[in-house]
């Protein structure tokens, strides 16, 4: 199976019910949307906002993960939302600052939220910064799948051909400083996690 075989199957993989719903920021409020909407429908109870907090010089104005945050608490049913408060200006930090609140809070179990395009090298890093800690967390991807560019009326008119190009490179080079899941890793990893036979295997849910 070639990457872009294994980026599509990671793209429609059936979405479970985890732990705990992490969102990557980075495209704006409508990822929240996208959280909020599996938060409401039983997906998990527990909301986690990571991204750029770099003040007052921010590398993305729709990445901060405190107006992410208080963005949530504005939906209806919130009770409660966990943001990094460290810089994580990149995919590479997210992941790491994510991994370390999973370990903290004891959760086997994510869904990892972010835009459809960039779910391939959000979910390689993460799968990488696993496999450096010796760590076999449940990642499920929920990608989102906007309509118009972040906090704008533009369409977004991108195929899966022109968005692949686009990261390409950037997963390419991230991939050469060991950042990034070497295909092999991640489809090991896909195929341990996504078989029939371990959709929602015990061992990856807290039954504490």
């Amino acid at each position: 199976m070639n990457e872009s075989d294994i980026f599509k199957r990671l793209l429609n993989l059936p979405l479970q019910p985890t732990e705990a719903i992490l969102v990557f920021t980075g495209y704006g409020f409508s990822l929240c949307d996208k959280a909020h909407e599996l938060y409401k429908a039983g997906y998990s109870d527990k909301l986690c906002v990571f991204g750029d907090n770099s003040y007052p010089w921010k590398a993305n104005p729709k990445a901060d993960s405190i107006d992410h945050k208080n963005y949530l608490h504005t939906l209806p049913g919130v009770k409660e939302v966990f943001c990094n408060l460290v810089h994580t200006g990149n995919t590479k930090q997210a992941s790491e600052t994510a991994l370390e609140k999973m370990q903290d809070s004891g959760w086997n179990s994510a869904l990892l939220v972010t835009c459809w395009y960039h779910m391939p090298r959000a979910y390689s890093t993460f799968v990488k910064a696993m496999l450096l800690r010796g760590k076999d967390l449940h990642i499920v991807p929920a990608p989102y799948e906007p309509s118009v560019w972040a906090d704008t009326d533009q369409i977004l008119e991108m195929s899966w051909t022109d968005a692949l190009k686009q990261e390409k490179e950037r997963i390419e080079r991230y991939r050469a400083q060991a950042d990034v899941a070497t295909k092999e890793e991640l489809s090991a990893y896909i195929e341990m996690h996504f078989n029939q036979s371990t959709f929602i295997s015990q061992r990856f849910l807290n039954t504490k």
